[in-house]
């Protein structure tokens, strides 16, 4: 990482210096990924950057603008750190570019009904149209993603979706990029264990969710996810599972279950809450920000061009690894207390407009 600082702020260019950053002053004659400034006025800085070259190549669109003015070293130190977006020139619209948005489903983009809110899809839209990616990124089967697809429009090769918490990476036109299932007697090991705690254990093959037993527990789901369950008399019989899910209302039962799966499987799987009832069970090569990272790679986008939105802990993976991580108002503490930005707005009032305003169309609040 370069960082360029200009001229007259000597101060701050040695502080970041004995800190260890490769910072450069003066003019900027060389590429860089962090341009600090200090100015009240932005024109002169703005004809500054026209009027170089430099800023009209591609590999500049994500320089990360930070007027120093009013911050302390501390504070543009922490900028720096957690790349948090720095809003320059908006009056003269020169904005960092972002190229792909992820979204989680239920309790981020979903609002507490369960559809995507009219503002939403207009933000999505205009996003779409401005030529950002737009990826779904959910524990949802792929059926139940593909559906909000529909309804907001995403229905080609150029748009995608993960399923299953990062097991499965589809496009728009359903063609399978990306695959990691369970397989063989680990699978029949974690039947057995959900057997022995009592609680409702899930398989998910194609676009069916499999149980062995129906319960209240199974109708919420199927009323939450809009897909209809597959009843069947023994589990063991499959040798494969895209994920497992244990559904129970007894929180420290499947705590207890999560600890002794990670005691002794943790070299091979992720287990995590989806929720706070649902604990969910994926190859350890398949989690939500490993998904991400294989579609970003496919796609040829670098990470710090990259948003991604969630609220629960199994989206913490790919708020991780996202240039900007977002964490929306409802989220959990743990998911705020990692991202680099928190929205002012809950799902239900619209928090992934918010994000798009701010960060891709650039709007005011």
């Amino acid at each position: 990482m370069t960082i360029f600082v200009q001229t007259g702020l000597d101060n701050l260019y040695d502080y970041l210096k004995g800190r260890g950053y490769h910072v450069l002053n003066g003019s900027p004659t060389n590429a860089h990924d962090i341009y600090i400034y200090a100015s009240s006025s932005y024109k002169g800085l703005y004809n500054e950057i026209l009027n170089n070259d430099m800023y009209n190549t591609e590999m500049t669109n994500n320089v990360l603008m930070i007027n120093a003015k009013g911050k302390t070293f501390n504070e543009i130190e922490e900028i720096i750190n957690s790349r948090k977006y720095s809003r320059l020139f908006e009056s003269e619209g020169f904005f960092l570019k972002y190229k792909m948005i992820v979204l989680d489903l239920d309790d981020t983009l979903l609002n507490n009904h369960l559809v995507v809110s009219e503002d939403n899809i207009k933000a999505l839209k205009e996003a779409h149209e401005s030529g950002t990616v737009i990826t779904i990124c959910s524990g949802r089967v792929s059926q139940s993603i593909v559906r909000v697809m529909k309804e907001i429009g995403l229905q080609t090769d150029k748009d995608y979706y993960i399923s299953y918490n990062g097991a499965i990476i589809n496009n728009g036109l359903n063609d399978k990029i990306f695959y990691k299932p369970i397989e063989g007697q680990i699978l029949h090991d974690f039947i057995e264990i959900g057997r022995r705690y009592g609680v409702d254990i899930q398989l998910y093959r194609d676009n069916d969710t499999i149980v062995e037993k129906y319960t209240p527990r199974t109708k919420t789901y199927e009323i939450q996810s809009k897909i209809k369950a597959t009843i069947v008399d023994d589990l063991m019989v499959y040798q494969d599972t895209i994920k497992l899910l244990y559904n129970c209302d007894d929180i420290q039962v499947l705590e207890q279950i999560q600890k002794q799966i990670q005691k002794k499987y943790q070299d091979k799987i992720h287990v995590f809450f989806s929720k706070p009832t649902y604990l969910e069970i994926i190859n350890i090569e398949a989690n939500k920000g490993l998904a991400l990272a294989y579609l970003a790679d496919y796609l040829q986008i670098n990470q710090d061009e990259i948003i991604a939105v969630g609220d629960s802990m199994n989206d913490i993976y790919m708020i991780e690894y996202a240039g900007i991580g977002v964490a929306v108002q409802n989220a959990r503490e743990e998911v705020k207390g990692i991202a680099n930005y928190v929205t002012e707005s809950t799902n239900h009032e619209h928090a992934v407009a918010e994000v798009i305003n701010k960060f891709i169309l650039n709007e005011s609040i």
